[in-house]
């Protein structure tokens, strides 16, 4: 390091600890702002189906308690549902955690970007859904954050033995089943 240069432009912050340095925003994974605490989630699959198919599957509020059964989506409660600040009733299911909330569409676009944001009294969760149109199909890529500001939720959450990343593989998971069936189905029409 060289001596010379004054403190302010060294690189290095005022109380001579090391400096940030900050991703691009595009590379930064789409999550919510307090959950970079490190309880979140990311990870990617490739499904053989476009991404306007895979939109719909996601968006579809007859499949979304089984696309995403922790968020126990419910009852709309608007008539724009999936369109960005519109809102469902919710039921969060984590762990031993069972509590009433609602369901907010943060961002919307379609055969891109789908993000539910599910609060309830203790506990707010973050399911994120960005789609890329690759080698004729889609890769998925699942970020889901959970933040449980107070000590008795993050217990129950614990208890219930299934961490973030075995809950976002099921959501992939049954994704992939869900258009694999729809692909069927249309087959057997045809």
């Amino acid at each position: 390091m060289d001596r010379r240069l004054p403190r302010d432009e060294d690189g290095l912050a005022p109380d001579r600890g090391l400096s940030v340095a900050v991703r691009p925003r595009a590379l930064r994974p789409a999550i919510a702002p307090d959950a970079r605490s490190g309880r979140f989630v990311e990870r990617r699959v490739f499904v053989d189906a476009p991404p306007e198919a895979v939109w719909r599957a996601l968006v579809d509020p007859s499949h979304g308690a089984r696309l995403v059964p922790e968020a126990g989506l419910g009852e709309s409660l608007s008539t724009t549902w999936p369109a960005a600040g519109s809102q469902r009733r919710a039921v969060q299911r984590l762990g031993l955690l069972r509590e009433a909330g609602r369901a907010t569409s943060v961002e919307a676009r379609p055969g891109t970007t789908f993000w539910i944001r599910v609060e309830s009294p203790s506990v707010r969760t973050d399911w994120t859904w960005r789609l890329d149109p690759v080698a004729g199909g889609t890769r998925v890529v699942h970020v889901a954050a959970v933040s449980a500001p107070g000590p008795l939720a993050a217990l129950l959450i614990r208890l219930g033995r299934r961490d973030l990343g075995t809950l976002v593989d099921d959501h992939l998971s049954a994704l992939s089943r869900h258009l694999t069936d729809l692909r069927r189905e249309a087959d057997s029409a045809a």
